[in-house]
């Protein structure tokens, strides 16, 4: 069972779509298969159930139905899932400049549906999540271009991030199997880690035991770097 809200929020009536599921027991897990946006913000609470929030404002509202989001709740899993609809875009006329897109703190995309450049779309795309769940749910985040922030969670995970960092905090006292592993990127942390290298060609993959044995914690990106900061 869940719980759809839509409201207008925003100075510039910017769609906010909200959805509530409870959670059902300690197995049931969240799948998070989020490919566009900006940031996905994961925040742990309390609370025996997940709240998530899509905040976008595509061309100024004119395009928000090229944002899809899709969701599945079972007893098992939990499952997110945004596309792009294509279709809207095909239908659009308008235009957007980058000095306008600036000004409406978006970012600038060309969007191509053929092999034509004339028929190249300007698309200025503001599109951030909010996630609560509760701490110590099982946590799966796939994304491609979104900074993915995690906080005050500490159940089993596994974020992945083609292009964007990861950033996560954790509670000195709490064990974990942290593995990191990242292309083009570093691994920053004020964590007193000892890392085992598993990986001697490009980029890195790192792998530890934190205090003792504990949830496992996996990040993984190509093109940015990873953060583990102290909780």
């Amino acid at each position: 069972m869940s719980i759809l809200l839509v409201a207008k929020a925003g100075a510039q009536g910017t769609p906010t779509e909200r959805k509530v599921f409870p959670v059902s027991g300690s197995q049931q897990s969240l799948l998070l298969d989020l490919p566009f946006g900006e940031e996905i913000r994961v925040i742990g609470w309390d609370r025996q159930e997940v709240a998530f929030e899509a905040y976008y404002s595509i061309n100024n509202g004119e395009l928000n139905e090229v944002v899809s989001l899709d969701y599945d709740d079972d007893k098992d899993r939990i499952q997110i899932e945004m596309e792009w609809n294509e279709d809207a875009i095909k239908d659009y006329s308008g235009t957007v400049s980058q000095e306008a897109c600036e000004m409406q703190g978006g970012q600038l995309l060309y969007w191509s549906y053929n092999s034509n450049s004339e028929d190249n779309i300007s698309v200025c795309r503001k599109l951030k999540y909010t996630v609560y769940v509760p701490r110590e749910m099982k946590l799966n985040v796939e994304t491609i271009n979104s900074v993915v922030e995690l906080r005050g969670v500490s159940g089993d995970m596994k974020v992945n991030s083609i292009n964007g960092p990861i950033d996560l905090d954790w509670a000195v006292n709490q064990p974990a199997n942290f593995k990191f592993e990242s292309i083009h990127g570093d691994l920053f942390s004020n964590l007193d880690l000892d890392v085992a290298s598993m990986n001697d060609g490009v980029g890195f993959s790192y792998q530890t035991q934190w205090k003792n044995e504990g949830p496992s914690i996996k990040l993984e990106t190509i093109n940015s770097s990873i953060y583990l900061r102290k909780q």
